[in-house]
């Protein structure tokens, strides 16, 4: 999934910024009935001459993220631009909810002003270079109760007590990364709270081999999709619990995760037969010989990633 970035005042998307984007996004999911201000809007904002409009359109965007960001509604000429942003989202129909750079105070703001009876519409929900504290985790997840994707980034005042807090069993998807708390004890968590869980990305440097120890049974029947990104302690003594407890998975990555060398990629070949995708990028250690395995034995491989190596191609030649 794409997540395209809505602000007040601004959408990204596709890596660029556009200053009051074309009144046609906007109109025909923002505008209520009976708001003459946005027909007069119509009218009078249009691309600079020359300037051709964007295909993309507010529909495709309208669904997919909107982002709380402090400290930035003071560019709107409203006297209380929260409110009208709350009321946007309901209109709108999202169904994520990004809080950027927030601390708790800005969390229990979304919690007093969001719209109590759209709140369970939210089923993902993003913190991104957050100082909210464990209780303001607490708070949210309490209040958005509804949701069953979370993705936390670079959220360092967050401990394994608020991790825990945290992973309610209605979780099918978790990110967490950048986050300096998180270590063995957090995949632990997450191995024992999250039955459900479908999809994992880990980006963590203090995670272990002793973490992938935590996976077991109750893993194997639903997660399909695991990213272990920069997990620089991990070895091919990790892959080996692995590979044996999670023979479904259909993603796997372990990119930046330098220790893995041919013998764990020879695990992971024998082992994942169902890998359709596989990551490997920034994996010095790993030579023609793992690729060798990975050749032979993953026959409905469709994408494989070797970002920064050096030219290992002359292996599938062959096959």
């Amino acid at each position: 999934m794409r997540m395209k970035w809505a602000r007040v005042g601004k959408i990204r998307y596709l890596g660029r910024i556009l200053m009051n984007p074309p009144i046609d996004w906007r109109c025909n999911q923002w505008r209520g009935e009976g708001d003459e201000s946005m027909e007069a809007e119509r009218a009078g904002n249009r691309f600079p001459q020359g300037q051709q409009q964007p295909q993309k359109s507010l529909r495709q965007i309208s669904g997919a993220l909107v982002v709380y960001v402090p400290n930035t509604f003071n560019l709107c000429t409203s006297t209380n631009p929260l409110s009208e942003v709350y009321r946007s989202i309901e209109k709108r129909g999202f169904h994520s909810v990004c809080v950027f750079g927030a601390g708790d105070d800005d969390v229990y703001d979304v919690v007093s002003n969001f719209p109590i009876g759209y709140a369970h519409q939210v089923r993902w929900l993003v913190l991104r270079c957050c100082n909210v504290t464990d209780k303001g985790h607490e708070v949210l997840l309490e209040f958005f109760r509804s949701v069953t994707h979370l993705e936390m980034s670079g959220c360092n005042e967050v401990t394994d007590a608020g991790l825990w807090a945290s992973l309610h069993p209605r979780l099918v998807h978790l990110t967490l990364a950048d986050c300096i708390n998180v270590a063995d004890e957090s995949v632990a968590a997450i191995a024992q709270l999250l039955p459900s869980l479908q999809e994992l990305n880990l980006q963590a440097y203090h995670v272990t081999d002793s973490a992938l120890a935590f996976f077991g049974p109750q893993q194997s029947g639903t997660l399909r999709v695991l990213r272990l990104r920069s997990c620089w302690e991990l070895t091919n003594h990790g892959l080996l619990n692995l590979v044996h407890v999670l023979p479904n998975l259909t993603v796997l990555s372990l990119s930046g995760c330098s220790k893995i060398t041919d013998d764990g990629v020879e695990l992971v070949a024998e082992n994942l037969r169902q890998l359709r995708v596989l990551d490997l990028s920034w994996c010095p250690r790993i030579t023609d010989a793992g690729l060798e395995s990975i050749a032979c034995d993953l026959n409905v491989l469709e994408e494989l990633a070797l970002d920064r190596w050096v030219s290992p191609f002359e292996t599938f030649l062959g096959f």
